[in-house]
């Protein structure tokens, strides 16, 4: 989010996400507390329409048009771009049945749209897809959700720990299962799924009676707000090709990939393929006379995109049908004891894995060995950062300041310009910034990290580019989030550096180890930025 806008307000209104509990059978039988993350941001839950709203508000203050009441009808390109048909139409979740359209709205039934690229993020029935003709290939589930939005009263979640437990699941040993996500302020999503239940089932009378029978304790029943429970299917599917045969045509989000709520990395997966594709359309745009570069940048979208789509409904596949497969009695209490027992031994923050943790929660994501990303120079160490992967987000200040800020904040969002971050030799800086004179799409900042005690560094000369030094904080609990951090995560020596090629989406394109040599950077950066 802080690539398109201020994600502080945001972070301010959900909730951090710090404990999950798990019951069965009328009891609760363990919880979950090692969810943390590297990040400034912990894990927060907070409602998709808040999210929503407030990328609707900085899409419409940056110049962009939203039209209400319409769907796709027909997608046509051609070689300088796609034609999109829309007419109007209002959709709604059942059970919930859609108003009349206003006067003004049915003046005109159809039109036409005119764009160089079309991105379809049109949800799992996508109509973009339809138009491409392109296959959804998995499975649908029998089970059936209900899902409610509910506020309850403050005085009445510390009781039964409601307070301090983002997550709360009661699983049963018919698969059938409730869960509760505690959102922004007192709001609850709740969600109900068995099968061989009818959507006129979806009541508030019948969710009600259904926690008090299966919660442990009950949920509370102070409710200040129950909105309109919704019922929905779900499905585990992926399409067969992210894009159109003409690769003027995208699809991303569930549009692209669908799977169940379980693991809880749908809304986040279809983010961070607009934040990887996003980038990539406006360098298209940009640089659309490089026909062969833009057609290979734009093909890495499905490169990079595609093996984290196939993960994540792998581990949620699993998920879901371990919890929902029905077992005896005896198998559910068996199952009920290891996960009580598994939870009680284990260190505390140790489950689950950081290794899992970070990549559930879309901080550790590399696109590595996807063959989009170079390293280059020195063969690097074991578990050192490399290219693909995410760039670390610790906090450095400038200087002109000594208010430390994180390092994706400082290189700046809303951009489609490659950064170089130099990290350990100071005259590293404007070499790199020599190397690269005249290479377009480059931010004219080239930022050099070093150590507290590192002599100044020279002043650039280079022309456009301007080397700027980030220096380590001076404020105790933040100096240990600074330069030594980045260094250790490149397995660094003392004398040794590095030097980083950032990605708009703050992925690493390049990263170089050892002697300095200006023909290899050039080559490198040329290799993987394509345009």
């Amino acid at each position: 989010m802080d690539l398109v806008l201020d994600a502080s307000p945001l972070a301010a209104i959900g909730r951090p996400f710090r404990a999950a509990r798990i019951g069965s059978e009328g009891k609760w039988i363990g919880k979950l507390t090692g969810l943390v993350t590297e990040s400034r941001f912990p894990p927060t839950t907070i409602g998709q329409n808040i999210i929503e709203g407030h990328l609707e508000s900085r899409y419409i203050e940056l110049g962009g048009t939203i039209f209400r009441a319409a769907r796709v009808t027909s997608v046509v390109e051609d070689d300088e771009g796609v034609n999109v048909g829309i007419e109007r139409y209002v959709y709604v979740r059942p059970p919930a049945k859609a108003p009349s359209l206003p006067e003004a709205l049915t003046r005109c039934s159809s039109t036409f749209l005119r764009a160089k690229y079309a991105v379809g993020c049109d949800g799992k029935n996508s109509k973009v897809r339809e138009c491409l003709n392109l296959g959804y290939d998995g499975h649908e589930y029998p089970q059936t959700f209900f899902l409610a939005d509910v506020e309850v009263e403050e005085s009445d979640l510390e009781p039964g720990g409601w307070d301090s437990h983002g997550l709360n699941a009661v699983l049963q040993s018919n698969g059938t299962f409730v869960l509760f996500v505690r959102l922004q302020g007192k709001v609850f999503r709740t969600y109900y799924c068995a099968k061989d239940i009818q959507p006129e089932s979806c009541t508030e009378e019948f969710l009600r009676s259904q926690w008090e029978t299966l919660v442990p304790e009950g949920f509370p029943t102070k409710i200040t707000r129950f909105e309109t429970p919704q019922v929905f299917r779900v499905s585990c599917r992926i399409v067969t090709s992210y894009s159109s045969t003409g690769g003027r045509v995208f699809l991303a989000g569930d549009a692209a990939h669908c799977h169940s709520p379980a693991g809880g990395q749908g809304m986040n997966t279809g983010l961070q393929d607009a934040a990887n594709l996003g980038w990539k359309l406006s360098a298209a745009i940009r640089n659309g006379a490089n026909e062969s570069g833009v057609k290979a940048l734009l093909a890495t979208y499905e490169k990079e995109r595609r093996p984290i789509a196939e993960w994540v409904l792998s581990t949620s596949d699993a998920l879901f049908s371990s919890t929902t497969k029905p077992i005896s009695p005896f198998m559910g209490a068996l199952r009920n004891c290891l996960i009580k027992t598994v939870l009680f031994l284990a260190p505390e923050r140790f489950l689950p894995p950081a290794i899992v943790r970070n990549k559930m929660f879309g901080t550790s994501i590399s696109y590595n060995t996807a063959g989009t990303c170079i390293d280059s120079g020195a063969k690097p160490p074991y578990g050192a950062l490399l290219a693909g992967d995410r760039l670390p987000d610790y906090e450095y200040c400038t200087s002109d300041s000594d208010q430390p800020k994180g390092l994706q904040v400082i290189i700046g969002p809303l951009s489609d310009d490659y950064t170089l971050v130099v990290v350990g030799d100071p005259k590293l800086g404007v070499k790199a910034a020599t190397a690269i004179s005249g290479i377009p799409n480059f931010s004219k900042y080239i930022y050099l990290i070093c150590g507290t005690n590192t002599p100044p560094s020279p002043e650039n000369s280079s022309g456009e580019e301007q080397v700027v030094r980030l220096i380590p904080s001076t404020i105790p609990d933040q100096r240990l989030k600074c330069s030594d951090s980045l260094t250790a995560r490149l397995r660094l020596g003392k004398k040794e550096s590095a030097i980083l090629l950032v990605r708009p989406d703050m992925y690493l394109a390049m990263v170089h180890r050892g002697v300095f040599d200006d023909a290899v950077l050039v080559n490198s950066i040329k290799a993987v930025t394509l345009v």
